[in-house]
This record gives C-alpha cells, sequence and structure tokens, in this order.
C-alpha cells in the first residue's frame, strides 16, 4: 500500500470525540479533519460553517453515551461552533441554510418536526410538528411550505412565517399536495387529482392553475416528482400509473403553465432528469439508450449507448454530461452534441459531480446485500485522469460522498471526515 495511502487510513483510526487535523502540507482528497459523529446527516455548508445532525450513541473510548443533536462545526478546522440537543436528530435529517437560519427537517417514524435555528448561536427560534410527508419543505424569502400530511394520506397545504413560524392562512388550491418545487419567484404544487399549480413566493396569490394528463389512474404521490430548469422556463412533471406501466413525463412552461410536450418514458423511481442549457436527458429503464431533447420542443437531438438498462442518470459538471453504468464505466460527452470526450473508463459509478471533479466510492462486498465502502476517490471530469483517492476504515453502507462548501465530506458509522477537495 502506498505511504500516502497509509496516513490517510492512520488518521481514519485515529478520529476521536474531538477534531484530528493531520499534519504537514495539505493536499487534495487528505482529510483535513475528523470528528466523531453517529451516523451523521448529510452535511450543509455556509459562511465558514458546516452543519450535520447526529444520533445518539457510544462517545469514544469508552466515555459514555453521546446524545442526539445537531452541531455546527467550523468549516476549516472542525472545531465546534455549537451543540443543539435534540431527541430526533438522525441520518434522516434535513439540514437547510437560508438567509441566517438554519432549517432542520426531522422525521421519527410517522412525525416531522421542522425546527428554525439561528444558525450563528444554535439557539431554537421556532418549531413545527406534524405528519411525516415524503418530501422536503421550501423556503422562500417570505415564508415555509411544510404540507401536512394527515392520518388518511393527504397532505394538506401549511405556510408560516420564515422568520418568526407565525401560521399563514393558505391560498384555498382545491386538492392535496403531491409534489413541490420552487425557483426565486413562485412555488410549484402539483396536486393528487393531476393539477398544476403556480404560487406566488411572496404573497401566496395563485399565478396559475392548469389540469395535467395526470390524475385518476396515476400515483400521485411518492411517484410524482417536478423539476425546474430555469434557463427555458421549463417545468417538468413526472408520475407513473397505478398499475404501475409505464410512467411519462410532461413538460410545462414555469411562467404561463403552458403544456409543451410529452414523453412516455419508463423513468426510475425519484430520480429526476438532469437538464442544461436547453437540452433534458432521458433513460428509459427498458433501454439501454440515453437521449438528449429540446426542452421547448420536445424534438430528439442526440443519443448515446449507457450499455445498462438500470443505470444511474447521469450528471451535468459544466458543459460536460457525465455517464455512467457498472457495465460499460464512465464516460463524458459534449452535453450539447453527446460527442465523447473521454472514456468509458472501469471507475465505479460517481454520485457527485461539481468544480471539475466527479466523486464516489468504491465499494466491497458486505454483509447481506449491503456493500461496504472502502473508499473515496475523485476523478477529473475534463480528463478522466484520477486527481486523488482516499482509503477508509469505517463502514460507509452506501453513503456516498457530499461535496459542498470547502470539502468533501464522507460519513461512516461513527464519524465525520472532511477531504480537500
Amino acid at each position: 500500500m502506498p505511504k500516502r495511502y497509509l496516513v490517510l487510513l492512520l488518521a481514519l483510526v485515529l478520529a476521536a470525540c474531538g477534531p484530528t487535523v493531520p499534519r504537514g502540507q495539505p493536499e487534495p482528497g487528505d482529510i483535513r479533519w475528523s470528528v466523531h459523529a453517529t451516523h451523521p446527516s448529510v452535511p450543509a455548508a455556509g459562511n465558514g460553517v458546516v452543519y450535520v445532525a447526529v444520533e445518539p450513541g457510544l462517545c469514544p473510548q469508552g466515555t459514555g453515551n453521546c446524545p442526539a443533536e445537531i452541531m455546527a462545526l467550523d468549516e476549516t478546522n472542525g472545531r465546534v461552533r455549537w451543540e443543539l440537543p435534540e431527541p430526533m436528530a438522525s441520518r434522516l435529517a434535513r439540514l437547510q441554510l437560508y438567509d441566517g437560519m438554519l432549517y432542520a427537517g426531522l422525521i421519527s417514524g410517522t412525525t416531522q418536526t421542522l425546527i428554525a435555528i439561528d444558525s450563528v448561536s444554535g439557539h431554537e427560534l421556532w418549531r413545527y410538528g406534524g405528519r411525516s410527508p415524503n418530501f422536503a419543505p421550501i423556503i422562500t424569502k417570505a415564508f415555509v411550505v411544510a404540507p401536512d400530511i394527515a392520518a388518511d394520506g393527504n397532505a394538506a397545504l401549511a405556510l408560516f412565517d420564515r422568520q418568526t413560524g407565525r401560521s399563514i392562512k393558505p391560498p384555498a388550491v382545491g386538492g392535496f399536495v403531491a409534489a413541490m418545487a420552487n425557483d426565486s419567484d413562485m412555488i410549484y404544487l402539483m396536486l393528487r387529482d393531476g393539477r398544476l399549480v403556480a404560487m406566488d413566493g411572496i404573497d401566496a396569490t395563485i399565478r396559475w392553475d392548469v389540469q395535467t394528463r395526470f390524475g385518476v389512474g396515476y400515483q400521485s404521490n411518492q411517484n410524482t416528482s417536478l423539476h425546474l430548469n430555469p434557463q427555458p422556463g421549463a417545468l417538468i412533471v413526472q408520475a407513473r400509473p397505478t398499475d404501475f406501466t409505464t410512467s411519462e413525463l410532461e413538460v410545462y412552461d414555469s411562467q404561463t403553465g403552458a403544456y409543451r410536450w410529452v414523453a412516455p418514458f419508463q423513468l426510475p423511481d425519484s430520480e429526476l432528469p438532469p437538464t442544461h442549457a436547453g437540452l433534458i436527458y432521458l433513460r428509459d429503464i427498458s433501454s439501454t439508450q440515453l437521449q438528449a431533447f429540446d426542452l421547448i420542443t420536445g424534438v430528439q437531438r442526440w443519443q448515446y449507448r449507457v450499455g445498462q438498462s438500470m443505470a444511474p442518470n447521469p450528471m451535468i459538471d459544466g458543459n460536460n454530461l457525465l455517464v455512467a453504468s457498472p457495465k460499460n464505466g464512465v464516460a463524458a460527452l459534449d452535453a450539447a452534441s453527446g460527442n465523447l470526450i473521454w472514456g468509458p473508463l472501469k471507475i465505479g459509478v460517481p454520485s457527485v459531480a461539481g468544480g471539475g471533479a466527479i466523486y464516489g466510492v468504491s465499494e466491497m462486498s458486505g454483509i447481506g446485500f449491503m456493500p461496504l465502502s472502502t473508499g473515496v476517490y475523485a476523478y477529473d471530469s475534463d480528463s478522466g485522469k484520477l486527481r486523488w483517492s482516499a482509503e477508509a476504515s469505517g463502514t460507509i453502507y452506501r453513503q456516498q460522498p457530499v461535496v459542498t462548501g470547502m470539502h468533501v465530506y464522507l460519513r461512516t458509522e461513527t464519524t465525520l471526515y472532511a477531504l480537500g477537495r
């Protein structure tokens, strides 16, 4: 094993309750710091601070039980800025930063709690409790939209003042919410009866209300999703029939609600297709072809053979479209033309792209059907060359790296690691 890998492995083994920072000149892929965190959530970063929720568990070196909490860590060295004890904190927590406030969506069984926290002091400002929705709340300049699912499974629309948590009377949308999306101006609601509604993000008035082809005969709940592409102003709706046959994707104008086109693709559940510069990239899971369509007209521009029907959705980094499949490997295409830039390379299946690099974990077979990740890697998305790789000693049960702020974060069952980008 190379000397550099041994140093990284030693740093992972020695991680303790306080941050561990290796000595020497830092390089990309080096562990900048690590901190004890039992089953950490996906972190959120901003203004030099990284926020993470952790579950209760044994403290390091048998020093007792560490509580469930939300922590703020200095992004440079991992030192604790503040800790907020919270019994519902877990790896499932969804953390969002917005204008000096941290919003934590916590789920326990069928109950969701949304907490607003001062991101500097760690003081709780307000909280809202309801039944668990299957999508994250939306935050705008004026308010928070957090649908509350009743015992009958219908999600009613709930609005709150973003600063105070004061309840705001929602508009009469005349239906139950199946999915949500937003941009800087509007909030979009997909209702269970198949209607698509645009609501003003400042005063909550209804801008437009259209009936889609979805509704009776469609799964308008967890199998429905919304996606926005801000460049051509496209609103993308995906739903699947209740008989679990081929799902469909429809495209609407996000400003007017005008219908554009439909694609009868059997798309992966909960995986919205990527969009870039006026194109959308669709992969039918019954086919090995990835196809690029014009978002305005629905005209096919190009196609590329992925090599495996169950391959994950491609990723965008700059003008590169990164396509991966366990069978053929990873390739970079020109997002506009579909021309091959490099690859395919057998480098595993990356899950994160950004800043000129793609990131993923290497895996080996674990107990049962749960693979254990043994390391993390970064490849240059322009050239396909390896930038760096690091080995981990902890169990990462299917957990992929998270790229946010200054670092690449790797989560094991007991530790949060910050690696240099």
